[in-house]
């Protein structure tokens, strides 16, 4: 994942649509909280690592920062919509319900009111991608992930697992 930022970093080629700046800053906390209490270490061990996260993102958001383009939000609703009515997409909407249902979530397909924040970046990407630009989302969201072969025939977003880069 370094390495894939870093390939986009010196070709010039990285952006951060300002609904990534968003969550990141609002969720950085949380998730170093959470490890924590995985690996059983006291609440707040990691406030010092997570403020030097924060500030090395900032700059990076600073350098490489866009606006969130909504153009294709209704889109992306159609895209989710046809997907749960195609037969052949079955599958892939099974799996995606599975890993929702373990994950507490439940299994309604992605809308605008419950995922915007997935929408938005997926909507700035498109609107990227349709400008001509070559657009990989590197992205851990399994409602991007589990559809990426629906959304590069869609909007030509090449939708990438952040799990399976090489760190």
């Amino acid at each position: 994942m370094v390495r894939a930022v870093d390939e986009a970093m010196e070709s010039g080629d990285l952006a951060i649509p300002h609904t990534v700046d968003v969550e990141v800053i609002g969720n950085l906390k949380k998730a170093f909280d959470s490890a924590a209490r995985s690996a059983d270490a006291p609440a707040g061990a990691g406030r010092a690592v997570v403020q030097g996260a924060l500030s090395e993102f900032k700059r990076l958001y600073v350098l490489y920062g866009i606006h969130d383009a909504n153009k294709y939000l209704e889109e992306i609703d159609r895209m989710y919509a046809e997907i749960w009515r195609d037969p052949r997409m079955a599958g892939a909407v099974s799996k995606w319900s599975g890993v929702k249902e373990r994950h507490g979530k439940g299994g309604a397909r992605p809308a605008p009111d419950t995922h915007r924040a997935d929408f938005m970046i997926l909507s700035t990407a498109a609107g990227r991608a349709a400008q001509g630009e070559a657009v990989r989302l590197i992205t851990f969201d399994h409602d991007l992930v589990a559809f990426g072969g629906a959304i590069l025939e869609r909007f030509g977003v090449e939708v990438v697992d952040g799990a399976g880069l090489p760190a």
